[in-house]
């Protein structure tokens, strides 16, 4: 059933997102060549290895999931960047903190959640598509940076292949 509701949504989100979903997320393989992407997913292996990551934060670049903005401010932690690919409106509710960032880039799919995309200060970049069905600006999506994922950790580890680190 959520596959069939994702399918409904998708085409009508990005209509209200067509307007401030401008860039695309090219490829660029040499920037992350030699460097090391952390990605900050929930869950228990977040607060297992986040003091780790703190300690290190100048040899990584720290990729988190949208709805870690409210605890990463809350010890004052700013991710180099933030992904989110969901539609639902409690993802704002749960990402709203990163708006208050005004220079860490949003990466989303052209289906976020327009609230987040909209309110969001910082830069914004899409990922795959700007839209949902062929059209003239699909040829970015040919050199951008792809949204494909069940889930935005998954999606997260997709953008850190494809920016080209060497380490995940």
């Amino acid at each position: 059933m959520r596959f069939h509701f994702l399918a409904f949504l998708a085409p009508t989100t990005s209509l209200v997102n067509a307007a401030d979903n401008l860039l695309p997320l090219l490829r660029n393989p040499e920037f992350g060549k030699g460097h090391t992407a952390v990605i900050l997913g929930g869950g228990p292996s977040l607060d297992t290895h986040l003091d780790w990551v703190i300690e290190n934060r100048d040899k990584l670049f720290v990729i988190a999931i949208s709805r870690l903005c409210s605890k990463l401010r809350s010890i004052d932690f700013k991710p180099d960047v933030v992904v989110s690919i969901d539609p639902y409106h409690y993802s704002y509710d749960v990402s709203k903190h990163g708006v208050l960032w005004d220079d860490v880039p949003l990466l989303c799919g052209y289906h976020v959640a327009p609230q987040l995309l909209q309110e969001w200060q910082g830069p914004r970049y899409f990922l795959g598509t700007q839209l949902p069905w062929v059209s003239k600006k699909s040829d970015a999506a040919l050199k951008s940076i792809s949204a494909a994922g069940p889930t935005v950790s998954h999606t997260a580890t997709v953008l850190a292949s494809q920016l080209g680190f060497t380490q995940i």
